[in-house]
């Protein structure tokens, strides 16, 4: 028992340095366990063809070669709406000019931002549908 005792007594000023080297060598011995991955290689055979059959539907029920005047005239109207919906906002007086940095006008500018990006979209959206 002495014996113990004197053997704590001569570890106990270490005793954080000790067990701050357990933690590491704990933490050291967790991350050598093998990475599973998330996407199974034997799923990609499937969901290959998956992909093109959902891509193949879509178009399908979009029937772009009976409809696409239509779908033309759509897009390119959204992309005007955007436009003057830019300009709209643009020359308005929403913003706060002696004061640039307000979250109004953070605001407002991230909803231009958001309009710009949609009609962005739209514009891509034209530019694939007339290369079916």
């Amino acid at each position: 028992m002495n014996m113990i005792m004197y053997l704590y007594d001569q570890i106990k000023p270490y005793q954080y340095y000790l067990l701050g080297i357990v933690v590491l060598l704990f933490l050291y011995g967790s991350s050598k366990r093998s990475v599973v991955e998330g996407f199974d290689g034997l799923d990609s055979e499937k969901y290959a063809p998956e992909v093109k059959n959902a891509h193949i539907k879509t178009m399908d029920s979009l029937n772009v070669s009976k409809y696409r005047a239509n779908y033309d005239d759509i897009i390119k109207h959204k992309i005007k709406w955007c436009d003057s919906q830019l300009l709209s906002h643009i020359v308005s007086d929403k913003l706060d000019l002696n004061d640039p940095m307000t979250s109004k006008n953070t605001e407002h500018i991230k909803q231009l931002n958001s309009i710009q990006d949609f009609k962005d979209t739209l514009t891509k959206s034209l530019k694939y549908m007339n290369s079916q």
